[in-house]
């Protein structure tokens, strides 16, 4: 989690600073149209006063367009596994939720959200949501009366499915998240959504 944020952490410094530029830029060069000035700009006086954080604020622009950097930053925010066991993937950010019960687990993982789906019991099913608040619903009764769509496979790529008989747990809201797991009876299969805010 700590190498997502640093990396959001330095594409807000970046988006802060190409902005703060462009602004200074534009304003500068209206600015001399409009008085006739000529001479050094505002924006070359600002990034004259504070060389460090100029070269810095550059540094971190130049890199972020770069097809390296943005290679580096999809490299670091992504992982996609097939066949993997419960304590592997629990070890996994936004896959440590997944029931301990877990087993061949296809997992897909980037920024802000996750994609999974195993094989799993329904009294494991069952006993996982127990130690969870989360609202149980049966699909094909009130109020999920029509099948439930749900995802798999890599988030590049991702597939859907409809599931017409089996239980959604929804977990609500909260530390900005929300996590939902639909468990399909016909299939013995479990689809997981997390998602962050």
């Amino acid at each position: 989690m700590l190498y997502v944020t640093f990396f959001a952490a330095v594409l807000a410094i970046a988006a802060v600073a190409a902005l703060g530029a462009a602004a200074l830029a534009i304003e500068s060069l209206a600015w001399r149209l409009i008085a006739g000035r000529s001479g050094k700009s505002r924006l070359w006086a600002a990034a004259c006063r504070w060389p460090p954080v100029t070269v810095l604020l550059a540094a971190v622009c130049v890199a972020v367009i770069t097809p390296a950097f943005r290679d580096l930053l999809v490299s670091a925010v992504t992982k996609d596994g097939k066949g993997a066991a419960g304590s592997e993937a629990s070890k996994i950010m936004y896959l440590h939720y997944l029931p301990k019960e877990a087993e061949d687990i296809n997992y897909s993982v980037r920024f802000n959200m996750a994609l999974a789906d195993f094989q799993i019991s329904q009294a494991d099913f069952l006993r996982w949501c127990q130690g969870r608040d989360c609202q149980l619903v049966q699909i094909g009764h009130p109020p999920q009366e029509q099948p439930v769509r749900v995802r798999h496979g890599s988030l590049d790529g991702e597939h859907e499915l409809l599931v017409s008989d089996g239980l959604v747990c929804q977990l609500e809201p909260q530390q900005r998240h929300t996590i939902r797991i639909v468990f399909d009876r016909q299939r013995s299969r479990a689809y997981y959504e997390f998602r962050a805010w």
